[in-house]
Order: structure tokens, then sequence, then C-alpha cells
């Protein structure tokens, strides 16, 4: 089992039987609260805070407006094209945790012309953090076949679909996202002998809602990832260059 939490960071976490990391990598590993069981965890610093950053420098408009401003801020996503028509956002603003760690680096919207509006760096920051996904789960050497999404960024359909198309594969939303505090009551609930054990817990988590990967999109993303990948050689010694001289 597979899932990733976009709130301020981007965790992923995945359920296992064994201890050992299935390839080499710094993701920290914990004794399950199911038995004989291991949780793998892997975090990347800056997510859903790039979000709430860019809502608060640059979409002070729509704070004063009768509806959530994410939800107006998805909007003007959904209406621009995937890939931004080229901008790409790095979004390691505090530094890089996985898979390399490299605390020199900032963020970077690589591919601004004179045509860039608003809604390209919104969906160009959620396009970002599903790439960062898609990094992490594959430096793991994972090849699931879905993926339980949860945090504030499951809240958005949007962003839910974009990370669907990206990992190419099937992204499930509970309707209670916020997981910390559901598995603390499941975990108290399984304790006091409200519950059996967890699977039978588990029984009463209501999913909302899958969304699958577009099919036409599949290759469009792969391009995308690509150029992704490639931005840790292009902007590190760029960075490392910088803390040098301070």
């Amino acid at each position: 089992n597979i899932t990733e939490t976009t709130g301020t960071c981007q965790v992923i976490a995945i359920t296992s039987e064994s201890k050992k990391p299935l390839k080499w990598s710094p993701a920290a590993i914990y004794r399950h609260a199911i038995r004989d069981k291991y949780l793998k965890i892997i975090l990347n610093q800056t997510a859903g805070i790039a979000y709430k950053w860019f809502r608060n420098e640059f979409c002070e408009d729509l704070k004063d407006d009768d509806r959530d401003a994410f939800k107006i801020m998805d909007e003007l996503a959904e209406k621009e094209p995937p890939l931004s028509k080229g901008l790409t956002f790095f979004p390691h603003m505090t530094g890089m945790v996985f898979p390399f760690s490299d605390e020199t680096l900032k963020g970077v919207f690589f591919g601004v012309s004179l045509d860039t509006n608003r809604g390209f760096f919104i969906r160009s920051i959620m396009e970002g953090v599903g790439y960062m996904l898609k990094e992490s789960i594959e430096e793991m050497g994972l090849h699931p076949s879905s993926i339980t999404s949860l945090g504030g960024g499951a809240k958005s359909p949007l962003w839910c679909q974009i990370k669907a198309n990206i990992c190419e594969t099937k992204i499930t939303v509970m309707k209670n996202n916020e997981s910390t505090s559901l598995g603390a009551a499941v975990i108290g609930g399984v304790a006091v002998g409200i519950f059996d054990d967890f699977e039978s817990a588990s029984d009463h988590i209501v999913k909302k809602l899958d969304f699958y990967p577009m099919p036409e999109l599949i290759e469009v993303y792969e391009r995308g990832f690509s150029e992704y990948k490639s931005m840790y050689g292009a902007f590190s010694t760029i960075f490392h260059s910088r803390s040098n001289t301070n």
C-alpha cells in the first residue's frame, strides 16, 4: 500500500513486510502499527506550502472573494493546457532531501515567456509536485497500481488528476483527508476494542473518488517529467556556486 500526503511537505508512505529498502535510498523505515509490517517514509520538503506561498504572495485579490481562494486558483489552472505551455516548476524551495540531500537548492520557474499568465504558474506548481511524487516512487523501485492521496492537496480534483496522469496510476481520495487525526483515531479504536483489528477498522474508512490516468496525456507528461529530471543537474552547479560565495 502506498499513500502520498500533500500538505506543507509531501510525505510518501509505503507499507512493507520487509524492513530492507527496495533499493538504496535515504528513506526512513519504522516499525508499523500492524504487527510484522514496516513503514517506509519519503519526505519532500516543499509541496502544498509552495501552493500556499503563491496564494499569499500573488493571489491577494482572490482572498476577498466569497469562495475559497484555493478553489479559484484551481479553476485558473484548469483553464490552461498540460505542461503549462512550457513553464516547469522545480519545487525544491527549501533544499532537496530525496533522492539527493542538497540543502543549497532553491525553487525555479523555468520557461517564463510574455504570454505566461497566473494560471500557468499555478498549474506548473501542481505539475512540479506531481513530478516530485513520480521521481520518489521510481527511485524506490516501486510500480504501484494505485496511490491513496491524502492531505490538503487531495481536496483538489485537478491536482489529483494531474498526479494520476504523471504517475500513470490510479489516485484514490478518501472522504476524510485529515489522515493524521484519522490514523490516530483508528489506532485508539483498535487499542480500546472498538475495532477487532486494523483490517476491520479500515472497512469504516470511506473512499471518496478514483482518478485514472488519461491515455492521451501519458506521453505528454512523460516529456514534462524528463525535463524535470534534468533540472537537478542543470541548476545544482549554479546553486552550489552561490552557496560557496555567501
